[in-house]
C-alpha cells in the first residue's frame, strides 16, 4: 500500500540519534519567497493544528538550516550540519564576527565597562545564527488540504523528534510514527503560541503544544494527492557564496553601501547639502577689501588663537572608528 502512495520510511535510528543529542545537551554536554506556502502562526496568542506529512521515497522528513538576520534579510549560514554530532561545522564570516563580538563583551566586562559590554552583546543578538527546521505539513484549518511548509525553532523541533522516540528522562513513551497516514499512530500536532515576558522583552512560547489522539491523515486518494505535491524542502536552504555573505557583513558594518536597495541617502543628502552650503556662502560673502599689513596681522593672530595645541591634533582614523562604534544600541 505504501509503495502505491510513494511513501518512504522515517529514519527512526536518526530520530534516536537526535534524542540522544538532546539528552547530552540537557546534561551539559528564492523559490520559496511566497508566504502562502508556509503555515502562518497567529500574530498574537493562539493555536494552529497541522499534520506532519511522511517523506517521499529517497527524501528526509525535514530539512535544517541556520539563518542570520542582517540588512533586513535572512542570510543562510555557510556552516553545514554534522548529522552525527548535530553540530554546525565550517566557516561563516557572520558567525566569525558574532563570536568576535562576544570576545569584546568579555574584554569590556573585564575592564569594568558594562555599558560597552551590553552594547556589544545587543549587537551580537541581532545577527546570531537562528536554527530553523522545515517540515511538509497540512494545515487542518485550510478549506482544501494541500502541502505547506512548517518552519519551527529548536524547542518545537525537539518536541516533534521526541514524539517518535519518547523521552527517557521524563519517562515519556514514544508515540510511534506520527506521520502514519492510516491513523494507527499518526497524529495531528496542535501548536499553541503564548506570549511571555521577561520584564523588558516579549517573546513567543510553544511549550504547551501537543500531539492529539491518533487519526487518519486522509483517505487513500487524498493521501496520494498530497504525496504528489510535497515541497522540496532541501531547496529552502538557499546558501549563497562566501563572497555574498562577506558583502552582507561589510554592508552591515558600514564599509560599503547596499547597492541592492537602489538608493543611497548619503549621496542624495550630499547633493543638496552641497547646494545649500554654496548658496549660504554666496549670500553671506562680503566685498573683498584690499590686503594690508594690519589685516594680515589680524589673520595670523586669529589663526594662532584657534590653532590646536601641540600634541592634541585630531586622529582622523580614531574619529572614524569612534563613529562606527556608535552604530547599534537596539536589541530577534
Amino acid at each position: 500500500m505504501s509503495e502505491e502512495l510513494n511513501i518512504g520510511s522515517v529514519d527512526l535510528a536518526g530520530m534516536q540519534q537526535e534524542t540522544e543529542r538532546f539528552d547530552a545537551q540537557d546534561s551539559g554536554g528564492g523559490k520559496y519567497g511566497n508566504n502562502e506556502m508556509f503555515v502562518r502562526m497567529p500574530e498574537k496568542e493562539g493555536a494552529v493544528q497541522v499534520r506532519i506529512l511522511p517523506p517521499s521515497k529517497g527524501h528526509k522528513l525535514y530539512c535544517k538550516t541556520r539563518v542570520h538576520k542582517i540588512n533586513g534579510r535572512n542570510v543562510h549560514c555557510l556552516k553545514t550540519r554534522n548529522e552525527a554530532s548535530g553540530k554546525w561545522e565550517g566557516d561563516c564570516p557572520i558567525c566569525g564576527y558574532y563570536r568576535w563580538l562576544y570576545t569584546q563583551v568579555d574584554k569590556l566586562e573585564g575592564e569594568g565597562d558594562m555599558a560597552g559590554a551590553n552594547k556589544k552583546r545587543a549587537e551580537a543578538k541581532l545577527i546570531k545564527p537562528i536554527e530553523r527546521t522545515y517540515f511538509n505539513v497540512i494545515d487542518r484549518d485550510d478549506d482544501e488540504a494541500k502541502p505547506k511548509i512548517l518552519s519551527v525553532g529548536v524547542k518545537l523541533y525537539a518536541k516533534i523528534i521526541r514524539a517518535f522516540t519518547g523521552d527517557k528522562k521524563f519517562k515519556q513513551a514514544p508515540l510511534g510514527d506520527i506521520t502514519d497516514w492510516k491513523g494507527k499512530t499518526g497524529r495531528d500536532l496542535t501548536i499553541i503560541k503564548e506570549i511571555q515576558s521577561d520584564g523588558s522583552n516579549s517573546y513567543p512560547n510553544y511549550d504547551r503544544s501537543q500531539f492529539e489522539q491518533p487519526s487518519p491523515l486522509a483517505d487513500k486518494e487524498g493521501t496520494l494527492k498530497l504525496m504528489e505535491n510535497l515541497h522540496d524542502l532541501s531547496a529552502l536552504r538557499n546558501v549563497k557564496t562566501e563572497e555574498f555573505v562577506k558583502q552582507q557583513l561589510a554592508i552591515y558594518r558600514g564599509l560599503i553601501s547596499d547597492q541592492s536597495v537602489g538608493f543611497n541617502p548619503d549621496e542624495f543628502d550630499s547633493e543638496f547639502k552641497g547646494a545649500e552650503t554654496q548658496t549660504a556662502a554666496t549670500s553671506t560673502s562680503k566685498v573683498e577689501e584690499p590686503v594690508t599689513a594690519e589685516s594680515l596681522a589680524d589673520a595670523v593672530a586669529e589663526t594662532n588663537t584657534n590653532a590646536e595645541p601641540e600634541g592634541k591634533s585630531v586622529d582622523v582614523e580614531d574619529f572614524y572608528n569612534e563613529l562606527q562604534g556608535m552604530g547599534l544600541d537596539d536589541d530577534e
